[in-house]
């Protein structure tokens, strides 16, 4: 190891943090896929940065970035989904009733039987 330990000590902490903030905001935001899309990115910002451990010292500090980047975006998804039930609940919305009907169409509250006939294909847009 190059460097003061405590220059060395910053820079890892600042991975991680930076790590679990982009983690985070990724997973209020967005869907999973953009977090697979940002690894590389992560990967390589924190490999530069590391240049001066050693190969397995980098590899093992860059592997917890993207652990601790992708237990960030859980948490964030976990509370953008608790969020968004919250919000459903206060405006009063209401889920759909998972019940298979007798038809086995799924069944609708309120919703009136039609006729029987199969839907229009013809239907222009």
């Amino acid at each position: 190891m190059k460097g003061a330990p405590a220059d060395l000590m910053r820079t890892i902490m600042l991975l991680l943090a930076g790590s679990a903030i982009m983690g985070f905001v990724i997973g209020l935001k967005y869907r999973v896929f953009v977090i697979g899309l940002s690894a590389p990115g992560l990967a390589a910002v924190a490999a530069i940065a590391l240049r001066d451990f050693g190969f397995v010292e980098a590899a093992v500090i860059t592997f917890v970035c993207l652990a601790v980047s992708q237990l960030a975006y859980l948490v964030g998804a976990w509370l953008a989904s608790r969020r968004a039930e919250t919000t459903d609940t206060l405006l009063g919305r209401e889920h759909p009733d998972d019940r298979i009907g007798e038809n086995g169409q799924p069944g609708i509250k309120g919703e009136q039987d039609r006729d029987d006939k199969p839907p229009s294909y013809l239907a222009t847009y």
